[in-house]
């Protein structure tokens, strides 16, 4: 027989609580275990704190030991006046380093000798290191300074006396310096010699400004006797030829002259004025050099053709001079090539006219050669002459401002410039020039030009010269002249009346606008640059906004080269410098009257 099912439930369900409570007293188990250790762990942090707070008052009480104990050392007065003779003794340090000086003390009976901080920074050593040896003390002096040192340190060491001295010195870096030493003795009660002290300081930039102040003061005092020197020269070399121009033109008063001797009278009063012309120029010339405002215009050169031109116009002058008799030479090296060099014609014609010129000048007989010669790096040119010569004392400044060399017998006519503004032109051009001359036998003077390579050049407006001796069919046209002055005014309108031009005047760049506007006829401007209210420069650029084929030729008292580049690029077609010679003021006229055609 079975059993039925129903009799096995309340068996069952005795087993499930019985696991549940098993399960819950595990639980109450865990749980009061770890309650029993967070209870542990709660006190072991009572007990640290408890020991911290017995150090923290540990450390309160020592705190308040070592505040005591500070308090008394601080009250202390032995401990106080060490502390001040400490302070003392950094602040001198300091002081001695600020000075860049230092001291030292050296006992006489030990041989001991200290040195402070500031003296071994001076000799560039190390302050922690012992004092230097004698022998290496040698090595901070020159010869001459270490035996003067030890000579007056002996004698203060044998009879007292202080001493007070300069001494060079060697730094480091082997240059020189200054070294100001002061040493005295030191005497105990019974008057004896125990200790020498002394104290040096490094003067050297004070020597240095006082060299410095004293070649400026040299310099101002040279530049007095120099600008005094200027005033008398340019005083004689002025009225010299004015003397001739008022003279000669007083003269001309006479109605009884003849026409000879007036000629005569005109050709000196043009001599004088082409002579002061010349200084006029030189003095610009000299004054651009020494503030540095010449500009080097390079191109490049054909020197056969630059030499031919230079000896052409030296033979004109020789004429002109009465000096014909005299024979020159001009030698071009001969090549398959046309030799050629990349610098300032202009300048290199200038030096090249002055040496040319002075060559004249002082020769009576003989030969002038003139010749250059191609090198690897540079082009040396030659100017030698067979005349008086330079005394050998008197070379050396030859190439110095208004130095006049003059014979036994007559003196020679110049300014004393050219040789200084040929010099300074050389050195701006990258040049040497040098001579060497024998009294009473000649000189040859040398210019040597480096070679460069060719640069490009900025191309410039063309301005064509009149072919000499060609003749022009001068038509009619009407010219403005726009010109301030009153005298330059009528001084063109006497050059032109012959001419069939029709004249228009302006006083100002301003007029010469309005006018330029109302007359569109008007084939020539002569433009004035310095006016008043509107210079012609500013003037002449609104003119070309107005018609920009305007023919407009700059006159102008400005003559430095670097001037008339400037006035071409602004626009104008040609450059006429005061004072005009006539026949080259009308040629340009004529040239540009003609391309108005």
């Amino acid at each position: 027989m079975h059993e039925s099912p129903k009799d096995d439930e309340p068996h069952l369900e005795n087993q499930g609580a019985e696991t549940r409570h098993a399960e819950a007293d595990s639980s109450d188990s865990e749980l009061k275990k770890t309650r029993r250790e967070l209870e542990r762990s709660i006190q072991e942090l009572e007990d640290c704190k408890k020991k911290l707070s017995q150090k923290e008052q540990a450390l309160s009480e020592l705190g308040d030991e070592l505040h005591e104990l500070h308090e008394l050392h601080d009250s202390n007065p032995l401990n106080k006046k060490e502390a001040a003779v400490e302070r003392m003794v950094a602040d001198m340090q300091r002081a001695q380093e600020m000075a860049t000086m230092g001291s030292w003390v050296l006992d006489v009976e030990t041989g001991e000798v200290t040195w402070t901080q500031g003296l071994h920074k001076m000799f560039g050593q190390d302050p922690t290191c012992p004092v230097p040896t004698l022998e290496e003390q040698k090595s901070f002096y020159p010869a001459a300074s270490w035996n003067a040192m030890i000579k007056a340190v002996a004698r203060t060491c044998e009879d007292g006396s202080s001493y007070n001295i300069e001494l060079e010195t060697i730094r480091q870096d082997g240059s020189i310096g200054i070294l100001h030493s002061i040493g005295e003795a030191e005497r105990d009660e019974s008057g004896r010699i125990v200790r020498l002290r002394g104290v040096a300081q490094d003067i050297s930039n004070i020597k240095e400004t006082e060299a410095k102040l004293k070649l400026a003061l040299e310099q101002e005092k040279a530049a007095q006797i120099y600008k005094d020197q200027f005033l008398a020269n340019m005083s004689h070399e002025i009225r010299t030829p004015m003397n001739g121009v008022v003279g000669f033109a007083s003269l001309l008063r006479d109605e009884d002259l003849d026409s000879e001797t007036r000629n005569e009278y005109i050709n000196t009063i043009e001599s004088c004025s082409n002579q002061l012309l010349k200084l006029i120029d030189d003095i610009l010339d000299i004054a651009k050099i020494e503030a540095g405002e010449v500009e080097i215009y390079k191109k490049l050169i054909d020197l056969e053709t630059l030499t031919h031109e230079i000896a052409a116009s030296l033979e004109a002058i020789m004429g002109d001079k009465g000096k014909d008799h005299l024979r020159l030479v001009t030698r071009v090296p001969e090549g398959p090539e046309r030799l050629r060099i990349y610098s300032d014609p202009l300048r290199i014609q200038q030096i090249l006219t002055n040496l040319l010129n002075n060559a004249l000048k002082f020769s009576d007989k003989g030969t002038i050669e003139f010749w250059f010669e191609l090198k690897d790096e540079s082009v040396d040119f030659f100017v030698r002459d067979e005349g008086i010569g330079i005394e050998p004392e008197r070379i050396k400044h030859i190439f110095e401002r208004f130095q006049h060399f003059e014979g036994t017998t007559k003196k020679y006519e110049g300014t004393g410039l050219g040789l200084s503004i040929s010099k300074g032109l050389a050195k701006l051009l990258g040049a040497t020039l040098t001579v060497e001359s024998a009294l009473g036998v000649g000189s040859l003077f040398r210019l040597k030009i480096p070679r460069e390579a060719e640069a490009p050049t900025a191309k410039k407006k063309k301005t064509d010269s009149m072919p000499e001796g060609e003749s022009i069919e001068i038509r009619s046209c009407t010219v403005l002249v726009a010109e301030d002055e009153e005298i330059n005014q009528k001084l063109i309108q006497r050059i032109l009346k012959s001419t069939p031009f029709k004249i228009l005047t302006a006083h100002n760049g301003e007029q010469a606008i309005q006018t330029y506007r109302k007359h569109p006829e008007i084939d020539v401007v002569l433009m004035d640059i310095r006016m008043p209210i509107m210079n012609g420069d500013v003037a002449a650029q609104e003119i070309l906004k107005i018609n920009q084929d305007a023919k407009i030729i700059a006159q102008t008292a400005y003559a430095m080269q670097e001037d008339l580049e400037k006035f071409l690029q602004i626009g104008f077609v040609d450059c006429i410098t005061k004072p005009y010679k006539i026949k080259e003021f009308q040629a340009m006229l004529n040239k540009w009257v003609e391309r108005c055609r």
